[in-house]
C-alpha cells in the first residue's frame, strides 16, 4: 500500500514539474479568482478564435493546455518566452487525458485538441502584436 501511495503522489505531481516555476512573478494571471471568472465564460468548440477574443479582451491571456500521461500539454508554447507563459499563465482543461474513459471520452478529447491548438493560435498572435 505504501508503494501506491507514494506512486500516487508521483503522478499527481509530475505534471507540475513540467511547468515553469511562475511563483516569482507579481503579475501571474492564475489567481482563484481569475480561474474562476475565466471558467464562467463559455467555450464554443464550433469558434476557438471567437472565444479567444472574448477572453483576451476580458483580460485573460491565458494559453490553454491538457493533461496527458507524461505532463501538461501547452501547443503553440514554442512561439512564447518562458517568462511570457509565467506571465499570462496557462488554463488546464480538466478532464482532457490521454486515458480515455469511453469512445466518446476520445472524441470529445480529439475535438478540444483542435480546439485549444486554434485557441492557443489566436492568443499568441495577440500576444505578439500586444509585446513592445
Amino acid at each position: 500500500m505504501r508503494i501506491l501511495t507514494s506512486l500516487a503522489v508521483l503522478l499527481i505531481n509530475f505534471p507540475a514539474l513540467s511547468l515553469p516555476d511562475c511563483s516569482g512573478l507579481e503579475d501571474f494571471k492564475g489567481s482563484i479568482y481569475g480561474m474562476l471568472v475565466s471558467e464562467m465564460l463559455p467555450i464554443n468548440v464550433e469558434s476557438p478564435k471567437e472565444d479567444a477574443y472574448v477572453r483576451f479582451e476580458n483580460g485573460d491571456y491565458r494559453l490553454m493546455g491538457y493533461g496527458l500521461y507524461s505532463g501538461i500539454k501547452i501547443p503553440r508554447i514554442e512561439k512564447l518566452e518562458e517568462n511570457e507563459v509565467c506571465k499570462y499563465g496557462v488554463r488546464v482543461l480538466p478532464g482532457m487525458t490521454d486515458a480515455f474513459e469511453s469512445p466518446d471520452h476520445r472524441r470529445l478529447v480529439d475535438e478540444l485538441r483542435v480546439y485549444i491548438d486554434e485557441y492557443n493560435a489566436y492568443i499568441v498572435s495577440r500576444l505578439k502584436e500586444k509585446s513592445p
